[in-house]
């Protein structure tokens, strides 16, 4: 099927649907169970199915939300995460069909994550892989090649303001965790990042550091074929960051 439009959270709990195919916006009944503030919403999806996210703690919050979009009703899946600390910002890609997976990330006391979840989308649980991130990464860049792999590129860490280039690797057919030995240009994070599927992910935006004027204009092109790294000639006039990316990967 073709993908129908894409769902969009703010503060606090309303969700906004942009319908591709008449480009128009409206705000479904639904509401998101947790209101968060800080802008640092994460989030992955069912293509097809249903989108997952968990919008930035206002309190602690155990789980995601999961919005079905068949009819948009919203159901909370809770338990996931710390009962007393929840969790956020962190990196997360989606399998259609099979399960997501949610990476690194921090909670209301700042404490850093290097796990990696394993959502699975038949049953609503997760486990947790035996390798996770190099490091407590938060912030990444998102891509994935459903089917195969998904990519959290670049990334921050809670608390202490580092900022790195490193590109995770989760392969879906058996749940291994690996890094590229290609790395991005520059260190990057709260960027955005797009896929087309079978052929390439990219990296957008961002901030370039701890220091928050610098921010990155330019675009990063991860080659699935060959786990190869580029940075595009194009640029975006301005940098931005915090910023939301989709993909138009054809008809499934």
């Amino acid at each position: 099927m073709a993908v129908q439009g894409q769902a969009i959270v703010d503060s606090p709990t309303n969700i906004h649907k942009f319908s591709f195919l008449t480009e128009s916006i409206s705000t479904i009944s639904a509401q998101a169970t947790n209101g968060g503030f800080y802008g640092n919403d994460s989030g992955f999806e069912d293509q097809g199915t249903a989108g997952y996210f968990n919008q930035t703690f206002t309190a602690a919050y155990t789980g995601i939300d999961k919005l079905a979009y068949s009819n948009d009703t919203i159901s909370s899946i809770s338990g996931l995460f710390s009962a007393t600390y929840g969790r956020t910002s962190f990196g997360a890609v989606g399998n259609k069909g099979s399960a997501g997976y949610i990476a690194g990330g921090y909670d209301t006391a700042y404490n850093g994550y290097s796990n990696i979840l394993r959502f699975n989308f038949s049953s609503n649980t997760a486990s947790t892989l035996g390798t996770g991130l190099p490091g407590s990464y938060n912030n990444m860049q998102p891509s994935s090649n459903s089917g195969t792999a998904g990519y959290l590129s670049g990334g921050g860490t809670a608390g202490v303001g580092v900022n790195v280039t490193s590109i995770t690797k989760i392969n879906y057919s058996n749940d291994s965790v690996t890094t590229l030995s290609a790395s991005l240009s520059a260190v990057r994070d709260n960027g955005s990042g797009g896929s087309n599927r079978g052929t390439a992910g990219y990296v957008v935006d961002g901030y370039g550091g701890s220091d928050p004027s610098t921010v990155r204009n330019n675009v990063e092109k991860i080659a699935y074929s060959n786990d190869t790294k580029s940075t595009l000639s194009a640029t975006f006039t301005n940098g931005y960051t915090s910023t939301a990316g989709v993909s138009n990967s054809g008809s499934f």
